[in-house]
């Protein structure tokens, strides 16, 4: 189901997004958030687009530095997911626990000029229905197949 505009805002993602629930009896298993942001509207300068992907790239391949600046800032609890090499050109994971909203699952990745999130959040001591990489997965292979059919209108 379609996610109200409530349930999408607590996505928090930059973007085009995208945002949909699982609930049962009209309380809320899970939310599936999707998000995507062309480097394109960066700049039109490749010059400054291509620093910025270099910039993120950077980012996303050192995710324990991302993790030590949120520990730093004051947030708690934060770990790295691993496993993700194999989803966009570049990706990391994060996952955090916050016993009032759930735990949340999050996989940040670049495939060529593509920014892209998918947020997985259950409750607490669950197994997601649908777990992060499938929605990841999912987000890379559809994202892909756009990026062909663009090169090859045809």
């Amino acid at each position: 189901m379609v996610a109200s505009d409530a349930e999408a805002e607590s996505c928090q993602m930059a973007g085009e997004k995208s945002a949909f629930v699982l609930k049962q009896q009209s309380q809320l298993v899970e939310l599936i958030c999707v998000s995507s942001f062309s480097l394109a509207a960066v700049s039109p300068d490749p010059d400054q687009v291509d620093k910025v992907r270099q910039v993120y790239d950077a980012i996303l391949q050192n995710p324990e530095a991302l993790v030590e600046q949120a520990q730093s800032m004051g947030v708690e609890g934060v770990k790295t997911l691993s496993q993700l090499q194999d989803i966009g050109d570049v990706a990391s994971g994060f996952s955090k626990t916050e016993p009032e909203i759930g735990q949340t699952d999050v996989v940040l990745f670049r495939r060529g000029d593509l920014i892209n999130s998918a947020l997985v959040r259950y409750q607490v001591g669950q197994e997601p229905l649908i777990p992060l990489k499938t929605v990841a997965h999912k987000l890379d292979r559809h994202i892909a197949e756009l990026m062909t059919s663009r090169a090859n209108p045809n």
